[in-house]
């Protein structure tokens, strides 16, 4: 595999040397990279444990110019199994990337995210057996306020939006009711009463 030199680097057959600093108080690891062995270090990467060595946070500096170019968190359950990664692939504190892992650490469905701040609109787009499709997608129109106004589904993403929610709120921005076009024709087929909760609380249909 390669040869080490002492605990804190190694050194491939290829020249690329690794070199880690670890922080025990502070739970945080340090990887260096110089990739072609001239003694430069050509990329960083920054990992944040918990207490139980689970890795939180690692931060990816792809090319050593001081400037963090991807993040990712990682999700665990109460049995400190790994069941999640969040992808930032800009380190614009958004993330583009959910994904969902099984007991052997294999992805078993990701979502991918796109904002658009400038027209206030999102979109999730849904590979649910991890096999690189995407099955469906999701699109959402927001206010300024960054309230949901309306979702539009294409459960199968043939192209075509299959049913759309439109939110209603009173004066003090507070969500009070639902409507669902479920097969997209322009006319509303269910109103939704919502308490503070989100939770509907009367149900009627058009």
């Amino acid at each position: 595999m390669g040869i080490w030199s002492d605990i804190s680097s190694l050194t491939l057959k290829n020249g690329t040397t690794y070199y880690y600093n670890d922080d025990d108080k502070n739970h945080t690891r340090q990887t260096s990279v110089d990739k072609d062995g001239d003694g430069i270090i050509d990329s960083v990467s920054y990992f944040q444990d918990d207490e139980f060595g689970r890795c939180l946070k690692t931060s990816f500096d792809f090319d050593n110019d001081g400037v963090i170019d991807e993040v990712l968190n990682f999700i665990y359950d109460e049995q400190g199994n790994l069941i999640g990664r969040y992808t930032d692939s800009d380190n614009d504190g958004n993330a583009d990337i959910y994904d969902e892992f099984d007991e052997e650490r294999n992805i078993t469905s990701s979502y991918y995210y796109e904002k658009d701040d400038k027209n206030h609109t999102r979109q999730t787009s849904v590979d649910k057996d991890g096999d690189g499709t995407i099955d469906s997608v999701s699109y959402f129109q927001d206010d300024e306020f960054g309230r949901c106004l309306k979702t539009s589904f294409d459960f199968d993403n043939d192209g075509v939006i299959d049913e759309v929610l439109r939110f209603v709120y009173d004066n003090e921005g507070n969500l009070i009711g639902r409507y669902t076009d479920t097969d997209n024709d322009g006319k509303a087929d269910i109103y939704d009463e919502l308490d503070k909760n989100r939770q509907v609380t009367k149900r009627r249909f058009i």
